[in-house]
């Protein structure tokens, strides 16, 4: 039998390499695509039933997959929750990726008419990465409450939920600085406080809103909460003007013969 030449050999060499990472990719897909629906049925479940009702069988059922399948990929029930900490936590990863460097932060991914009137660049954009997290809860008042309770509860959940919460308020610490910088925002506080300040103004509005039994939408909830906030951190010149133009809409109004 005729030896093949080192090209020949180097040539099936890679195209075996070739068809082994073509099948690990696929391998790889089905095996997010299964975790992906395992997920997306225990978050399903969660939305409308108690924690401590929902059980492994009814997760699999709804993702319909085998019971052992699910061992493949999660611990227990606490470790889909921490994945659904660390899918959040990767949103907001590839959203600041997604930014342009030296350059004005980009426009959120959000409704115009959340979008905030006041402020510069940098703190819209603050406002929107909020907003974006808000888009991910809203009408989830259920789930919320759930996620709240086991963040304080349960061990493995609040580890989860503290990684999102660091790398929440280090992305507005960032943004803070750069907007005390440029003038947009008042630079006697350290930026550390205001982004403790301003995810605390957050967490407030989200916790009010899942325990409220109104229809307001969390966007809502969440402009109202930062339009306090922003009173208090924006400069002194700004401050100024709005009570200037305040002051002035009161004087017209009690100027203006009633109708």
């Amino acid at each position: 039998m005729a030896k093949n030449t080192p090209g020949v050999e180097r040539s099936e060499e890679l195209d075996r390499n070739k068809e082994a990472v073509c099948t690990l990719s696929r391998r790889d897909r089905r095996r997010a695509e299964t975790r992906e629906r395992l997920y997306s049925a225990a978050i399903g479940l969660l939305s409308q039933v108690e924690y401590d009702s929902v059980t492994v069988e009814m997760i699999t059922e709804a993702a319909d997959v085998g019971k052992g399948t699910f061992f493949n990929y999660f611990r227990n029930k606490d470790a889909v929750v921490s994945y659904h900490f660390d899918v959040q936590l990767r949103m907001l990863t590839e959203a600041l990726q997604a930014e342009r460097p030296a350059q004005a932060p980009a426009a959120s991914r959000v409704p115009s008419r959340y979008a905030p009137r006041e402020g510069g660049p940098f703190w819209r954009k603050i406002v929107g990465l909020v907003h974006e997290s808000a888009a991910r809860r809203d009408k989830e008042k259920h789930l919320t409450r759930t996620l709240l309770s086991l963040s304080l509860t349960n061990p493995e959940v609040r580890q989860a939920n503290v990684r999102v919460r660091r790398r929440t308020v280090e992305t507005m610490r960032g943004l803070i600085a750069d907007a005390q910088e440029q003038g947009e925002i008042r630079d006697d506080v350290s930026a550390d406080t205001l982004a403790e300040v301003m995810f605390g103004a957050y967490l407030g509005a989200l916790y009010m809103w899942s325990q409220s039994d109104s229809n307001e939408s969390l966007h809502d909830a969440v402009d109202r909460a930062y339009a306090h906030v922003w009173s208090g951190i924006c400069p002194a010149g700004s401050r100024a003007a709005e009570s200037e133009a305040d002051e002035g809409a009161m004087e017209k109004d009690a100027v203006s013969p009633p109708r």
